[in-house]
């Protein structure tokens, strides 16, 4: 027998019904089966929010870190930024790999031309 659930009819004790999925503020806690708000925050007039104390003991922020804020289907998550290592900064820079370094030749020339332009000076 299936579980079909009236408008503002609570639900038979044998029937499960689904849970929506919790806000980014929520924590579900295993042993209790419901969620907890970990939380709270107000948007001021500029646009500005507070990040809880909590929140930002959680996620290690200190003044000045940076938070992104992602959209996950109807959910909002924010998220501590990514810290970028180096390969990945070597690889915003040179895309298609390291650049060729110079030869014994061209290291002279620019010499030459490093100590003409100092004489001058």
């Amino acid at each position: 027998m299936g579980c079909v659930l009236a408008a503002k009819r609570a639900a038979p004790k044998d029937c499960v019904v689904p849970t929506p999925v919790a806000p980014a503020r929520s924590i579900a806690l295993p042993w209790y089966g419901e969620l907890m708000r970990l939380a709270q925050s107000r948007i001021t007039a500029q646009g500005q929010v507070s990040v809880p104390a909590e929140v930002r003991k959680r996620l290690g922020l200190a003044p000045g870190s940076t938070i992104d804020w992602e959209i996950e289907g109807d959910v909002i998550v924010v998220r501590r930024s990514r810290r970028f290592s180096f390969q990945d900064i070597r690889a915003a820079l040179f895309p298609d790999g390291p650049p060729q370094p110079p030869s014994l030749l061209e290291l002279k020339q620019g010499i030459r031309a490093q100590m003409r332009r100092r004489a001058r000076a």
